[in-house]
């Protein structure tokens, strides 16, 4: 694959991940169930769209500037790539309904962390069902170390693709 092409999908991914993230920090606000809990889904989409940004995939090369930069280290990325992954999962009833223990959970409070989505994942070959959560705080934490990188480097990518 040519070098504009990879560009392009580097510069498609950041505008993704920020899209995600304005997306998410809409949901995270809102006072809807529904909308609530689609911030988890949101969230795996800016999550996964800055881990591609990160490590490339198949036929396109990771872009070493964001790399070189990224606010997560790999290995948590990763992680948290996964555990929104089975939450998502779990929001979008793409697990197994049948099997016992499954759930989601929304919680709202007066104090921090305002709101918490509770989720059922499953871990390990072993098929074992727990809880996993994230709260209001959490995502906007993690959302205002990741913003001003994914800025950064959706700026410099579009600036590249469209000849700045």
């Amino acid at each position: 694959m040519n070098s504009d092409r990879i560009r392009g999908f580097h510069g498609a991914w950041a505008s993704n991940a920020r899209l995600w993230s304005i997306t998410t920090r809409r949901l995270v606000n809102s006072f809807d169930l529904g909308e609530v809990r689609l911030s988890v889904v949101a969230l795996h989409q800016c999550v996964n769209y800055a881990w591609l940004l990160v490590t490339g995939k198949r036929g396109v090369d990771l872009n070493a500037d964001a790399r070189s930069d990224c606010p997560l280290d790999l290995t948590e990325l990763e992680r948290l790539r996964e555990r929104l992954r089975q939450m998502r999962d779990e929001v979008l009833h793409l697990s197994d309904k049948t099997e016992h223990g499954h759930f989601v959970n929304t919680s709202w409070t007066r104090d921090e962390p305002f709101l918490t989505v509770s989720t059922s994942v499953s871990k390990g070959r072993a098929g074992e069902v727990r809880q996993d959560s994230i709260s209001r705080t959490e995502v906007e934490t993690l959302l205002d170390r990741l913003d001003p990188w994914l800025k950064r480097h959706h700026h410099r990518l579009i600036g590249i693709a469209v000849g700045e």
